[in-house]
């Protein structure tokens, strides 16, 4: 698979998540892995189980979209972040340049978006 070639804007943000890996080192990507392993079901069901009870979050999901398509993608992307390791920080960056447009492109607010993280990040560490 090629390494996809990153904008000037990814870059820097590739470069810091490498220096981040390197000073985290194998034990925190050990810790990762096993939480890929095992927790990106429950995230995914946690993340959208509270944005389904925000009236405005509403107007952009369906139970049924959540449960077709967004949680199973939901996890895979959960799976991709925690795993990611040096040689896939390039993709893994592009993604998420994609998913980024992909929210912004059907007008996904930027709160709905910090709240979102917040939950996964709370879920992380409780």
């Amino acid at each position: 698979m090629d390494t996809p070639q990153l904008d000037e804007a990814s870059q820097p943000l590739a470069q810091a998540w490498q220096q981040c890996l390197l000073l985290a080192g194998p034990a925190a990507a050990a810790l990762l892995h096993a939480v890929a392993a095992d927790a990106p079901p429950t995230l995914a069901q946690r993340f959208y189980e509270v944005l389904l009870q925000d009236t405005r979050a509403r107007r952009f999901l369906s139970h049924e979209q959540v449960k077709q398509r967004l949680q199973p993608a939901m996890q895979r992307w959960l799976a991709q972040l925690l795993t990611t390791d040096a040689d896939g920080i390039a993709a893994t960056v592009a993604a998420q340049r994609v998913i980024g447009d992909v929210h912004a492109r059907v007008g996904i607010p930027v709160d709905l978006v910090a709240r979102g993280a917040r939950v996964l990040k709370h879920e992380l560490f409780v």
